[in-house]
């Protein structure tokens, strides 16, 4: 390789310039970082040499698609650049390698959980083919570590383990000691945990964990992780490898829609930090020794806690009716198949019986021919007796509607004949209002009717009588008391309300039983009447008794004695439950 090759040659780790002493083997590890290059073959094109630092610059950036394109333009240039075509595995499978600063040593990050593993590559085939001996030994160890992550994190899905939040946090400082920073994610992880929720803390969930142990349960917790709390008193801390590692591939999952929008929190000291290299966009925040801030953070755990849990049941929901569909579809495809299958067996038969009646010959056509007169002469035989049968069907239909209309027509005659009866007699029974018809009976009930109407004229001349006197007397009174008109008024006004039982008593007793709501209702303002005729008529006797008034306590007491008889006499039509006659005059 010429010294201008060499000059532009630089570490993929730190961009450090590499030794001009390069072994032949086609792999160098860096004297100040310790990373372990894959060099470019001797006498490599300084264009292509500069396809390939791209290509490590995207890696190292997180940038994939860049250095994928990068690392191709490269093959394209030289497709027997081994270095290419592993740079082209690396970033197709989303793949970079971040400085372990406390174990000191390069670790593999992936960025991607795929079950593919990064050993079956074609990229990687490729570059382990054009490969020398030191680099095929470098691909497979790096294979090997990449596919142990993967195959570590599927074992950590296995377990069921989720993770709430993730805590993004500078550890350690310069000086191999612990951040102020980690000593307060430690204090924010004990209180989420506190409330119920699982968040991530490296410092306290990784244990002794190192190397593709540690990168797989980081990787893990990334990808189950539903929201990211950054802590930072530092803008720089931001742009350390491990931080930005962290965040970023939170941050990528975020575009992908693997995570939700703005699930990301920074958590601030007294310098309020609103951006994060790499993020469009203000982040949300809050200053971590606020107050209220572990409950700021704990509520903004839980919402998107929640939510995720939300959206995955209803993602079950839909995967659950998605695969309803699918059943519903493939049983329907599966009913049209056995329908299908069954026409084409009945279309089959079909043809195989044409194809037979075809080949009969002429004995076999005559002998059908017979058959099918034979047949004839039976349905013949059948149809004439179904004329038959319809004949005498007939004839019974006739007969039935005949005894009907003679029926209908006695029952119009009977119902005729009753209401003769009814218009005759005039009356019915109360209780067998339909079918009444014993004479004794009705002679009986037309006496009391007699009685009745006896009783009624004698109870009305009583009360004509009692008002014209009430009306004389309360005069006499009125001019006696020297109380003018308005004693008149009032002890006129009583004297017509004791005249009034006498009406809806009359109009009580006429009214049609088979009204029996309006039967009730005069009968109980008969009644009514009669109670306050009776007491009008007793307070009356006491006043004509104070005022000393000949003759108007006896006609009072008279009047009360009337009202009292009107009431007995109701009771008893109430209990007996005479019957009502329409054409006789009360």
């Amino acid at each position: 390789m010429s010294e201008q090759n060499i000059a532009v040659l630089q570490c993929a780790g730190c961009t450090a310039p590499l030794d001009e002493k390069i072994a032949n083997t086609g792999v160098y590890r860096c004297k100040f970082c310790g990373y372990t290059n894959i060099l470019p073959k001797k006498e490599q094109t300084s264009e292509v040499i500069h396809y390939l630092r791209s290509g490590d610059e995207g890696l190292n950036d997180t940038d994939f698609e860049r250095a994928y394109n990068a690392y191709e333009k490269a093959a394209e240039l030289d497709p027997k650049e081994s270095k290419a075509h592993f740079g082209m595995a690396l970033a197709a499978n989303k793949v970079k390698y971040i400085k372990d600063v406390v174990n000191d040593r390069w670790q593999a990050i992936c960025c991607q959980v795929s079950e593919k593993k990064f050993s079956s590559d074609p990229h990687l085939a490729k570059a382990i083919k054009l490969a020398t001996p030191e680099q095929k030994k470098e691909y497979a160890a790096r294979a090997s570590e990449i596919d142990y992550i993967r195959e570590k994190f599927v074992e950590l899905q296995k377990t069921g383990l989720i993770y709430d939040t993730f805590i993004c946090v500078k550890v350690s400082d310069g000086n191999g000691g612990y951040t102020q920073d980690s000593v307060w994610a430690g204090k924010l992880y004990d209180s989420i945990k506190k409330s119920g929720l699982n968040p991530f803390y490296s410092e306290r969930e990784i244990g002794d964990r190192v190397g593709e142990d540690y990168e797989a349960l980081i990787l893990y917790a990334l990808h189950t992780s539903k929201s990211m709390i950054v802590v930072c008193s530092h803008e720089e801390y931001l742009r350390t490898p491990w931080v930005r590692n962290e965040y970023t591939r939170y941050y990528s999952m975020m575009t992908d829609n693997e995570k939700q929008s703005n699930s990301i929190m920074i958590a601030f000291d007294q310098d309020v930090i609103e951006r994060i290299p790499g993020i469009p966009g203000k982040i949300q925040g809050v200053e971590f020794h606020s107050f209220d801030a572990s409950q700021k953070i704990t509520d903004f755990v839980s919402k998107f806690a929640n939510a995720k849990e939300r959206a995955r049941k209803e993602a079950e929901e839909r995967a659950k009716r998605e695969e309803e569909r699918k059943a519903k579809e493939e049983a329907e495809l599966k009913a049209r198949e056995e329908q299908r299958q069954m026409l084409e067996e009945l279309q089959r038969k079909l043809a195989e019986t044409e194809e037979k009646v075809q080949s009969k010959d002429a004995e076999n056509k005559a002998k059908e021919e017979s058959e099918s007169s034979a047949q004839n002469k039976i349905l013949e035989e059948q149809r004439k007796m179904l004329e038959e049968l319809q004949k005498k069907l007939a004839a019974t239909e006739e007969k039935v509607q005949n005894q009907s209309r003679a029926i209908k027509a006695q029952a119009d005659d009977a119902k005729k004949n009753q209401q003769a009866s009814y218009n005759n007699t005039g009356s019915y029974n109360a209780s067998s209002y339909n079918s009444y018809s014993d004479d004794s009976e009705v002679s009986k009930q037309l006496t009391f009717a007699k009685v009745r109407k006896g009783k009624k004229a004698l109870r009305i001349t009583f009360s004509i009588i009692k008002w014209v006197l009430l009306t004389i007397f309360s005069f006499i009174a009125s001019s006696n008391m020297y109380m003018e008109g308005a004693f008149f008024l009032a002890l006129f006004i009583g004297a017509t309300l004791s005249f009034l039982p006498s009406i809806f008593g009359r109009g009580a007793l006429r009214a049609d039983p088979s009204n029996s709501g309006k039967v009730k209702r005069r009968r109980v303002t008969a009644i009514v009447f009669s109670i306050i005729s009776l007491v009008f008529s007793s307070l009356l006797t006491i006043i004509f008794l104070i005022a000393e008034i000949d003759g108007a306590p006896a006609m009072c007491l008279s009047g009360a004695v009337i009202d009292i008889l009107v009431l007995i006499f109701m009771k008893i039509a109430d209990k007996k439950g005479y019957i009502y006659i329409p054409n006789y005059s009360l």
